[in-house]
């Protein structure tokens, strides 16, 4: 398998650090299998999906997107 993209944008979010160190550690693992690294978006704060599920569950959905999609309206990425 190979890619086009060796470096990319990523947005860990909260839960990546805390509820969901696996998935992140996973992650991680695979793309260095590949050598591709990633580059946290500078200044991201919390997008409050997970506790939006309990509220709007399309709301949730949009949040996480909307956040990796600011740096770029903003040119910080």
């Amino acid at each position: 398998m190979t890619f086009s993209h060796k470096e990319l944008n990523y947005f860990p979010g909260c839960s990546l650090a805390t509820t969901a160190k696996e998935n992140n550690a996973s992650l991680k693992h695979f793309l260095e299998q590949f050598d591709i690294r990633l580059t946290e978006i500078p200044d991201w704060n919390c997008c409050g999906s997970s506790s939006t599920h309990s509220i709007d569950s399309g709301l949730a959905l949009a949040l996480p997107p909307a956040i990796c999609f600011w740096p770029r309206l903003t040119s910080r990425c």
